[in-house]
């Protein structure tokens, strides 16, 4: 079992303008800092907002025309809420599965350079300004400083080998 006492997490969409973001229906990325320096990226999407992907993809002929959706490293949640993905981090680190939902994140390739059938890359956020000030070390809400530059993650081309 892994320690889930301190972990450090940044959110994407809480970079985004203001009301853009509707944690009950929308998708975002996130990265995860362990306490040895390891990162990892996954996507968390609400199960609400699988109608909305479907229907982009039927519209673009994605997929199928979306008859399927894939994305590697996604997690569906209940609603993409700071507290929420905290929550779920925690327990797939003392489920020791971290490493197996998230993917171990690439320097060479930014946050908001993921692509996912049925979205604006990325979902339409400008995420260059590069710091979150929400992000948070999570060992007793110590907050993160306010400089530190937003954690990258790995190109997720559907076309890529697995």
């Amino acid at each position: 079992m892994s320690d889930s006492s301190s972990f450090q997490l940044w959110i994407e969409a809480e970079e985004w303008a203001p009301g853009e973001w509707d944690p009950a229906d929308d998708v975002t990325d996130a990265i995860v800092t362990l306490a040895d320096g390891t990162r990892w990226v996954a996507s968390f999407c609400t199960f609400d907002h699988i109608a909305q992907l479907r229907a982009n993809c039927a519209e673009s002929g994605e997929c199928l025309g979306g008859k399927y959706l894939w994305a590697s490293d996604l997690i569906l949640v209940d609603d993409t809420s700071r507290a929420s993905l905290e929550a779920v981090v925690r327990d797939l680190l003392d489920a020791d599965e971290l490493r197996s939902a998230f993917s171990p994140a690439d320097e060479d390739a930014g946050a908001g350079e993921r692509e996912y059938p049925g979205d604006a890359p990325p979902f339409g956020v400008d995420s260059s300004n590069g710091t979150s000030p929400d992000s948070s070390v999570v060992d007793g809400n110590e907050p993160a400083s306010p400089s530190r530059q937003a954690p990258e993650a790995p190109d997720n081309d559907p076309s890529s080998p697995r």
